[in-house]
């Protein structure tokens, strides 16, 4: 497998400045053994927009979203381009703090359905985020200025009332919003969320609703795997399909869609997107991609 990462010219989505990179697959699929999961795929993801992976349980999904993020062995390669020029407040002239600046703007997070935690470990909520913040000092009493962001992100994420419980006591709710506040913590500007809202209460659904839609509204790139319709069309910007060992670079949701494509022999759904037909990450009109290793 071969995983790459570039750089593109800053620009604008929809009045602002886009933080996340796209996400280019070149003949992405998985097997196990002599079991191919998916066939090979060819796709890019906008940067800047909430994606969606939806399909049957079993189909693959979360395997998919693994594989973009880097996290499990793959067939093929996956670019993410990240882009250039962001504001960073630094001298041009300063080659170095804008490269270390590009860098630090370059943080991914990957959110799992349901995060284990050591239900032993002696730490509070307020210690694992002061740890995020400040990995190399961790059992100290933090300073004013941190004290004031742990609050803040704890209140983001609705916690503001449990930051002195162990972590071993919290519900998986709860857990799962503090993995969304640690992520934060860090400054990603790539997610990748497999189901974060399993497991939820409607309360505790909508707040993280709320950061998904904040994080895209600040520009940054999110890749999702959820299975309900109504929410797909409601919320993402873009739809990847998993259906049976194909995956098809959907539609932009609320767009043209042509149904009925054939691939391989199997009945499944293909789109019609800007202007060219994409199914089984075939792509009728050829691309001229570049490789840039890290």
């Amino acid at each position: 497998m071969n995983a790459y990462a570039s750089t593109d010219a800053g620009f604008m989505v929809e009045g602002h400045e886009v933080k996340g990179p796209s996400i280019e697959l070149d003949q992405l699929s998985l097997s196990f053994g002599e079991h191919q999961l998916f066939q090979p795929v060819s796709m890019t993801l906008a940067a800047g927009k909430l994606h969606m992976l939806t399909g049957a349980n079993g189909a693959g999904k979360s395997s998919l979203l693994k594989c973009m993020a880097g996290l499990m062995p793959h067939q093929g390669d996956i670019f993410w381009h990240w882009p250039v020029g962001l504001d960073s407040g630094l001298d041009s002239s300063s080659e170095r703090d804008l490269r270390e600046a590009q860098q630090e703007s370059q943080k991914v997070a990957y959110i799992p359905q349901l995060e284990a935690f050591d239900a032993t470990l002696p730490i509070t909520v307020e210690d694992y985020l002061l740890a995020s913040i400040q990995p190399k000092v961790f059992f100290r009493r933090p300073a004013d200025k941190e004290q004031q962001r742990l609050a803040l992100l704890l209140s983001t994420v609705g916690l503001d009332q449990k930051s002195q419980r162990k972590i071993g006591q919290l519900s998986g709710g709860e857990r799962q919003r503090l993995l969304f506040a640690r992520a934060l913590a860090q400054g990603a500007s790539l997610w990748f969320l497999d189901e974060p809202m399993n497991g939820l209460d409607q309360k505790a659904q909508q707040q993280i609703l709320q950061l998904i839609l904040q994080l895209k509204a600040d520009g940054c790139t999110l890749v999702m795997v959820h299975h309900d319709p109504a929410f797909v069309e409601a919320y993402a910007d873009h739809e990847v399909r998993v259906v049976d060992g194909h995956v098809i670079d959907g539609r932009v949701v609320g767009g043209p869609e042509v149904e009925g494509a054939e691939v391989e022999g199997a009945e499944v759904e293909g789109a019609v997107l800007d202007g060219r037909m994409t199914v089984s990450g075939v792509d009728k009109k050829a691309d001229q991609k570049k490789k840039v290793t890290l």
